[in-house]
């Protein structure tokens, strides 16, 4: 099971289509390898601003959203025997991809999401206390 898909959830989202791009059990690997990459597709955007995976329910609905968009699209592209992927499938991706971007640039916010206090770093800064320095500037000049 993933951050935010489970085998639940696409099946939900591809209906009928699904049977015929999975079948389960046989095709439980490719399953999870997909949900996997769509996965981090939206860590990819979403790390760039918030910390992940994210856990806020609010903000997992929307990324459940998303991911779910371009889980679809892949699934077409790559288990599909026909060689058109359904404009809605496309069009859906295409909006995932600009939501994405939009949270990136900060367009777009996660409610509740927690986002790292220092967006350059990747990570959280880390206060410590210490003796005040022996050496200032001022003492050091000249040298």
């Amino acid at each position: 099971m993933g951050a935010y898909l489970t085998t639940d959830d696409c099946r939900g989202h591809l209906r009928d289509s699904f049977a015929r791009l999975y079948t389960l059990p046989a095709d439980q690997a490719d399953l999870d390898s997909d949900i996997a990459r769509a996965e981090a597709l939206v860590h990819g955007y979403v790390g760039k601003r918030y910390v992940v995976p994210v856990v806020a329910p609010e903000a997992v609905t929307m990324l459940r959203a998303l991911a779910l968009d371009l889980f679809a699209e892949h699934a077409y592209k790559t288990r599909s025997v026909s060689p058109e992927l359904p404009k809605k499938i496309s069009d859906s991706a295409d909006t995932a991809r600009a939501q994405l971007e939009q949270l990136v640039s900060g367009k777009l916010s996660l409610a509740g999401a927690a986002s790292p206090e220092n967006p350059e770093a990747g990570g959280s800064a880390q206060l410590v206390s210490a003796n005040p320095p022996q050496f200032t500037r001022d003492d050091l000049e000249g040298f």
